[in-house]
Parts: structure tokens; C-alpha cells; sequence
């Protein structure tokens, strides 16, 4: 059995990540069915990185551009009066506290900071938040049945 260069295996895991950001991304633009908003990767968003740290994260909200109908432009969604950062991790391990650490010293402190996250070989999509924020959507989910 020919064994595979560290060259081919980082393309393949970059290509696996890549798929899954574009997987993420559309399955939260069809959750915004009935909005202007798509979910896109994130230019740049791999180890070089960007300097707009309100771009932070795998995945991000855009609008229509009014000046160039052809394009669209960032979209700063604000969750909790956070602007919501989406990091995607489709991987074999997952230490999502060493995630959510880098999200996090990446993210701008006005973030609130998501991972989509999927063990590699398997189908089912997750998502990881602080115990903190889970409670508030509790608390909101709650309040809003009760009207």
C-alpha cells in the first residue's frame, strides 16, 4: 500500500473543511429562507487570515449590495447585541474548549462565537456555545412560548 504525502493529506483535509463551511453555510441560508441574508465562507478565512476581526470565524452573513446588485457585503448579525461569529470543524478529533479558546482569541470581545462541528465519517451536524448563551436562548424560547 502507497502511503500518502503530508502534501496530499493537507490538501485533502483542506478540501474535507472546505466542503463542510459550504455545507454549514447553506444549510443556515435555507434556515434564512424568507430573508435577503446568505451565509458564505469567509474570505481569507484559513491560516493567513484578515485584519477585520467583525469577519472573524469559517462562515458569515451577507446582504445584497444596493450600489452592485451583482455582489453582496458583509453582514454584521448581531446575536444577544454580539456580532455572531460561525467557526466550521468537520474533524476526526474534536477538543472543542481548544475551538472555542481560538475562536475566541481570534473573535473581537463584542462576539458571540459558534462552532458547527461534525466528526469526520459521520452525518449528523452539531453546535457548541457556552453554557451561558444556551440558557439565554432557553430563558428567550421560554418566554416567547409563554405569550
Amino acid at each position: 500500500m502507497k502511503k500518502r504525502s503530508a502534501s496530499a493529506i493537507g490538501k485533502a483535509n483542506k478540501a474535507r473543511g472546505s466542503a463542510f463551511e459550504r455545507e454549514v453555510a447553506d444549510k443556515l441560508t435555507k434556515a434564512f429562507f424568507e430573508s435577503d441574508v446568505q451565509f458564505v465562507r469567509t474570505p481569507r478565512s484559513g491560516a493567513y487570515g484578515r485584519t477585520d476581526t467583525r469577519q472573524s470565524g469559517d462562515i458569515m452573513p451577507t446582504l445584497p449590495d444596493m450600489k452592485q446588485p451583482m455582489k453582496r457585503r458583509f453582514y454584521e448579525m448581531k446575536i444577544l447585541g454580539q456580532s455572531l461569529v460561525i467557526e466550521a470543524k468537520n474533524r476526526h478529533q474534536l477538543p472543542i474548549h481548544e475551538f472555542y479558546d481560538k475562536l475566541k482569541t481570534e473573535a473581537s470581545s463584542e462576539s458571540f462565537p459558534v462552532i458547527a462541528f461534525r466528526k469526520t465519517g459521520t452525518s449528523q451536524t452539531f453546535v457548541a456555545m457556552t453554557i451561558e448563551d444556551w440558557a439565554y436562548w432557553l430563558q428567550k424560547l421560554h418566554d416567547k412560548d409563554k405569550e
